[in-house]
C-alpha cells in the first residue's frame, strides 16, 4: 500500500514496519540535497544536463565520473548537514536513530545489457545484505520517475519467504572486496537475489523531483530497466533506531551473515 504523510511520526513509522510504503511531498531540505547534488553532477560533467552523457561517453569514462561524485557526497559536510536537518524536518529526533551516508544512485538506458551492473537490477530484501530488519530507507529523485525509469515493489511478499541466496553473503568480505557502488569485481562479489519467478501484485511508484519515498528494507524490490532517454539520478539513505522502539519485520527468509 502506497501512503501519502506530511510527517514521520510514529503512526507512520507503524505503518512502515507492517509493509506500507510512504510518500512525502518535496521539502527544503530536500530540495537543498537535490540542487546541491546537481550542482556537483553539472560541475563533474561539465554541462547542465548531465542525464544525457551517457550517451556522449564511453562506459568507462561515464562510470568514472560518477564514482567521483559518489566519494565527494561521502566527505561533504554540506550534504551531511543537509541530511541531518531533512530528517528533522520530517520530524524524526536524530538522536534516536543512526543513519548512515547519502547515496547517489545512477540508472543507465544500457546498464542492464553489462554484465558488470546486473547486480544493481537483482530483485532483492536490503536485510539480505546482513542489514537490520529495523532498517527503513529513503529515496530521493532528483528528476522526476515514472514507470518507464523506476523500480518494483514486489508486495506479496512482505509476509511471504521466497526463495534466495542471501546464504552466500558475508558482510566483511564484502566490505572488504569495496561494498557498494564499486562495480570493479562485481562479478565476483556476491549480490544477494531472489531465485526463480516473483509473482504480482506489483508497485511501481511515480515521484517528482526531491519528493520522498520511505519504505522497509524489508521490501522485496528490484530496479527497472531504464527505458526512456537519459540516466536516472537518485539519492537515497538509510536509518535504523538505536533502541527497539517498535515492532519491526521478522526474518522469513535471510541466512545472510
Amino acid at each position: 500500500m502506497l501512503l501519502k504523510k506530511e510527517f514521520l511520526n510514529k503512526e507512520v513509522l507503524e505503518k512502515i514496519y507492517s509493509g506500507c510504503i510512504v510518500q512525502f511531498s518535496k521539502r527544503q531540505n530536500s530540495k537543498l540535497l537535490v540542487d546541491y547534488t546537481q550542482n556537483l553532477l553539472n560541475a563533474i560533467f561539465k554541462t547542465p544536463t548531465p542525464e544525457f552523457s551517457e550517451s556522449k561517453l564511453s562506459y568507462e569514462l561515464h562510470y568514472e565520473k560518477i564514482f567521483e561524485i559518489r566519494k565527494l557526497i561521502l566527505s561533504d559536510i554540506t550534504i551531511s548537514y543537509l541530511l541531518e536537518e531533512l530528517l528533522k524536518e520530517l520530524g524524526l529526533n536524530n538522536t534516536d536513530w543512526n543513519f548512515d551516508s547519502l547515496r547517489l544512485r545512477a540508472i543507465t538506458t544500457y546498464g542492464h545489457k553489462l554484465d558488470k551492473a546486473k547486480p544493481a537490477y537483482y530483485i532483492h530484501r536490503d536485510t539480505w545484505y546482513s542489514n537490520p530488519e529495523s532498517q527503513i530507507n529513503f529515496w530521493i529523485p532528483i528528476s522526476p520517475i515514472n514507470k518507464n525509469n523506476s523500480f518494483t515493489f514486489y508486495t506479496r511478499y512482505f509476509n511471504e519467504a521466497i526463495q534466495n541466496d542471501s546464504y552466500l553473503f558475508n558482510h566483511k568480505e564484502f566490505n572488504d572486496q569495496g561494498g557498494f557502488q564499486n562495480l570493479k569485481g562485481a562479478i565476483q562479489k556476491t549480490y544477494p537475489r531472489a531465485i526463480g519467478e516473483v509473482q504480482p501484485p506489483k508497485l511501481i511508484p511515480e515521484l517528482n523531483s526531491q519528493e520522498i519515498l520511505a519504505f522497509s528494507a524489508h521490501h522485496l524490490h528490484g530496479t527497472n530497466h531504464n527505458q526512456t532517454d537519459r540516466t536516472r539520478f537518485s539519492l537515497d539513505f538509510r536509518i535504523f533506531p538505536k533502541e527497539k522502539i517498535l515492532n519491526f519485520p521478522l526474518n522469513i527468509d535471510n541466512k545472510s551473515v
